[in-house]
C-alpha cells in the first residue's frame, strides 16, 4: 500500500501503545483470574442475609472452623469427625458427606440427583445448588415452611408459619438441617414421639400454611386457630372427605 506507514510495536497494557513500568507491574501483580469467578459473585448476590452469606463464602474456601482446620492451627490433636467418628471433619464431610448429614441430604435430595450430588467438588456442589427459584410470572419466589398440630380428632391446636427468605434451594436445606438439630433436642426428652412421613397431597392444610407463609413478614408465627387460607381444608380433613 502506498505511503502507508511502517509498522511498529506496541504495548497492549496501555491505551496509546506506549511502554510504561507501571503496567507492566500492575501485569505481574495482578491476581489470575478465580475458576471460581461465578461461584463467588453467586454467594454475594445471593438473596439473604449477610451473615448466611459470609458462611457460604468460608464454606467455599474451606475457612470454618472444622476439626481438620483445628488440627491444622494446632487447636486440636484429632481431625476425626465427633458426629460420626469415622472420617476427618473437613468442611464438606461436615455440610454433606458426615452419615448424619447425609441422612438429612436424602430426605431432600431426588434419588435420579443423588450421585452428582454427593460426589461433585465443594465448588461444583456450591455452584450447582446456589440457585434463587423462578415463579411462572417471572418473579424470585420466596421460601417458607409451615405446620400444624391436631388432636386425635382432628380439631385443631396450633400451626406456625415462617418466612425464611429468597427462594434458594441450599439456603432452605441448610436451615432444614439447623431444624432438624432441634427437633432432636426434642425427641431426647423424656415422651413417646413418632415420626412418619406425609405427602404433600395427603396433608393440604400445611402445604396450604407453608405457601401462605411466603406473603408475611419474616420470622416465625403461631395461630391459636387456623387462618382463612387453611380452615376449610381442616373442616375438610376433619370429615375425612377428598380434597376439593
Amino acid at each position: 500500500m502506498r505511503n502507508a506507514p511502517q509498522d511498529a510495536y506496541a504495548w497492549d497494557l496501555t491505551h496509546d501503545g506506549s511502554f510504561t513500568v507501571k503496567s507492566a507491574y500492575d501485569n505481574i501483580e495482578r491476581p489470575e483470574l478465580d475458576v471460581n469467578d461465578n461461584l463467588w459473585k453467586k454467594v454475594w448476590k445471593c438473596p439473604c442475609t449477610e451473615r448466611n452469606r459470609f458462611f457460604l463464602w468460608r464454606l467455599g474456601h474451606d475457612s470454618i472452623m472444622t476439626n481438620s482446620n483445628r488440627l491444622i492451627r494446632g487447636f486440636t490433636t484429632a481431625d476425626v469427625c465427633q458426629r460420626c467418628g469415622e472420617s476427618p471433619e473437613t468442611a464438606m464431610h461436615a455440610i454433606r458427606d458426615c452419615k448424619r448429614s447425609k441422612a438429612v441430604w436424602n430426605l431432600l435430595v431426588h434419588d435420579r440427583f443423588k450421585h452428582k450430588f454427593f460426589n461433585s467438588n465443594i465448588h461444583k456442589w456450591m455452584e450447582e445448588n446456589l440457585i434463587v427459584n423462578v415463579g411462572p410470572n417471572g418473579k424470585k419466589n420466596w421460601s417458607s415452611c409451615g405446620g400444624i398440630i391436631r388432636d386425635t380428632e382432628g380439631n385443631w391446636v396450633t400451626g406456625f408459619t415462617k418466612k425464611l427468605g429468597k427462594g434458594m434451594s441450599f439456603q432452605v436445606e441448610i436451615w432444614s438441617i439447623l431444624m432438624g438439630s432441634d427437633i432432636r433436642i426434642l425427641l431426647s426428652r423424656d415422651w413417646d414421639v413418632e415420626l412418619a412421613f406425609v405427602p404433600r397431597e395427603a396433608n393440604s392444610a400445611a402445604d396450604a400454611m407453608a405457601k401462605y407463609g411466603q406473603s408475611l413478614s419474616f420470622g416465625a408465627k403461631l395461630y391459636d386457630s387456623p387462618p382463612d387460607v387453611c380452615s376449610r381444608i381442616i373442616r375438610m380433613e376433619k370429615l375425612l372427605l377428598v380434597r376439593p
